[in-house]
């Protein structure tokens, strides 16, 4: 059984059955994950999107038949991405990219470094559990800009 890779990821499920159609013309096997979470639009961010997958074989061909078609533009290499902080700033919408103003962003959380250490020591000496608190990264798929909000005057750990 083969890996399947995430090619591209949408806010909008319209979007992802265009790529998806695109790829299967070319012969390239798809499949649409979170489809069905696209509809709230909340949970879309939430899942990332709805993500268009192939086949790991098919990967490198699919990414350049989308560069081709126009689908893909100056994809950037994960290591080059820099994270920006924002400064929140009042009445500030986190749906909304700061950068080119799109609504077509994911939010990814991560659990914070001293939480999982405290929850990892006081599981092994209590079987105890605590519940991390979450740092969140968000990314635009339209700019490709990824960042951290910050609250104005706050310390960055």
């Amino acid at each position: 059984m083969e890996n399947w890779i995430t090619v591209m990821s949408f806010s909008f499920t319209h979007e992802a059955h265009m790529v998806k159609g695109y790829l299967e013309s070319a012969g390239i096997e798809t499949e649409l994950r979170d489809e069905m979470a696209a509809h709230l639009q909340e949970l879309a961010v939430a899942v990332g999107g709805v993500k268009v997958l192939v086949k790991e074989s098919d990967f490198d061909k699919s990414i350049k038949l989308l560069k081709e078609g126009g689908f893909l533009k100056g994809v950037k290499p994960e290591k080059d991405i820099k994270i920006e902080t924002v400064i929140m700033a009042d009445g500030m919408d986190k749906k909304i990219c700061p950068f080119c103003h799109s609504d077509n962003i994911s939010v990814q959380k991560r659990p914070n470094l001293y939480t999982v250490i405290l929850s990892s020591i006081l599981g092994l000496l209590y079987t105890a559990a605590v519940f991390p608190s979450y740092k969140s990264t968000y990314k635009c798929f339209d700019c490709e800009k990824e960042w951290k909000y910050k609250k104005q005057g706050s310390i960055d750990l």
